[in-house]
């Protein structure tokens, strides 16, 4: 949270505090930049936490609060006090250790699961709800923390199974708000799709969801095509209105759809936001699109279902266009990998040569679904992947040793190592690995042997 203090007049490392002039904080240090004459800058705090600006010449300061700075966050400690656990009951002492949020699941050997919502939450006065800066006078201050017992949890649910997937979890009349910045629920809404058909759900079938690419909004795009229209588009419409939207690799059908449905995106937010208030507004989610398209009202014009499927057409047309300026003439050699390719730079390889040197780019290839499949893969503008689910894991719980994992793009960090990118080819082909852990196990399937000597 962000907190606006008012400086003193006369004296500006004080500011107003429940009724009185309190003094900063601080602590001066001194920098040596590279290439630079070293310089002392002050560090200040207030009740709340650092101040990141001071400007005395309009007697403001703002502090910033974060549940990472509060006594007794350490992520590390958790971490092991979470490992030594012996049981659901033994985790919850460890749980209090534990300061950023966290979905953490759990099962055991005694066939009991879990949930539970993790991290330090913050008891805010005065109604606040972190959203905006508040005042700093008092008002609305944090008053401790939530303890870990009183944030949601379920055990043992009726339904067998308990799943996350970054949409928002928090039952309903839960109370205070503990977070805003969910994603929308298309994976969990898959997933809840494939476990409800399954009356039984093994390791096999938990690898296949974790690499299932099926989109429901691709399907709702679908069933939205008009059953005329104009010339340019009726390639495109021909071939998405029997695709299943399944966004595989090698799908020309989900290459044409991602590339319409960024069309689309643009002409809906042209049409709904002023120009003025673009730049503030640059992207809607996607349901509230399809919501739009799916119950067109007057924002689309003075006759809102015909614009609606003017709108889907044009779109329809355009992505046709795109594939064939990007893809080619041939629509039976178009894939959606071919667009949505999986590359891995490091994050400062365009700023030194030195590192881009050091650490080459991995071409790991084409990939399928998108940001709303269970498998999950962020877009980049140009529909490259950005991201995703770089690890992954299935447990065998009891039987250890038949546990499946992938770790993009390997085990090492070192590019000289041959495990720095081995995992790269499974992890796009979806070819889980063995996660052995037994002793006997680990003898066998070990490659090599690191012996640190402290020495």
């Amino acid at each position: 949270d962000l907190y606006l203090l008012d400086l003193n007049p006369v004296d500006a490392e004080r500011y107003w505090h429940r009724g009185r002039w309190k003094t900063f904080e601080r602590r001066q240090v001194t920098l040596s930049p590279k290439g630079a004459a070293p310089r002392t800058v002050t560090l200040r705090w207030s009740v709340q936490g650092p101040v990141i600006a001071h400007d005395p010449a309009r007697r403001r300061a703002t502090a910033l609060a974060h549940v990472s700075q509060r006594a007794g966050a350490s992520g590390v400690f958790a971490m092991a006090a979470i490992n030594l656990a012996r049981d659901w009951q033994g985790l919850q002492a460890a749980f209090r250790l534990h300061p950023s949020p966290t979905n953490f699941h759990y099962a055991d050997i005694d066939g009991h699961i879990a949930w539970r919502i993790l991290g330090f939450a913050p008891r805010r006065m005065g109604g606040h709800d972190g959203m905006t800066p508040a005042p700093g006078d008092g008002r609305y201050d944090w008053d401790g923390l939530l303890p870990v017992e009183q944030l949601p949890s379920i055990v043992d649910p009726k339904a067998g199974w308990l799943a996350s997937a970054n949409q928002d979890n928090l039952p309903k009349d839960y109370k205070p708000i503990l977070a805003y910045s969910f994603r929308e629920p298309w994976r969990y809404d898959r997933v809840v799709e494939v476990m409800e058909g399954q009356p039984r759900h093994s390791l096999t079938d938990s690898v296949a969801l974790m690499q299932d690419v099926a989109s429901t909004p691709a399907r709702r795009f679908v069933s939205l095509i008009p059953d005329t229209v104009p010339d340019a588009a009726v390639a495109a419409a021909a071939l998405l209105r029997d695709w299943d939207g399944v966004l595989a690799a090698d799908s020309a059908a989900a290459a044409v759809y991602e590339l319409a449905w960024a069309d689309l995106e643009q002409r809906i937010h042209n049409i709904v936001v002023p120009a003025k208030l673009r730049e503030w507004v640059p992207l809607f989610e996607i349901g509230a699109i399809l919501s739009l398209l799916e119950s067109p009202d007057k924002r689309l014009g003075p006759n809102p279902k015909g614009s609606r499927d003017l709108i889907v057409a044009m779109a329809l047309a355009a992505g046709w266009e795109e594939a064939e300026r990007r893809l080619g003439p041939e629509p039976a050699l178009w894939r959606w990998g071919t667009l949505h390719d999986t590359v891995i730079r490091h994050p400062l390889a365009r700023r030194s040569p030195m590192i881009a040197a050091a650490f080459p780019p991995i071409e790991v290839g084409g990939s399928g679904g998108d940001g709303t499949t269970v498998n999950a893969r962020w877009l980049r503008g140009d529909l490259s992947v950005a991201g995703g689910a770089s690890y992954l894991q299935a447990i065998d719980v009891g039987g250890w040793d038949d546990s499946l994992f992938l770790n993009l793009p390997g085990q090492s960090a070192d590019p000289k190592s041959p495990h720095y990118a081995d995992m790269a080819q499974p992890w796009i082909e979806g070819r889980m690995l063995p996660l052995v852990f037994t002793r006997e196990r680990v003898e066998v399937e070990a490659a090599g042997r690191v012996y640190l000597d402290p020495a």
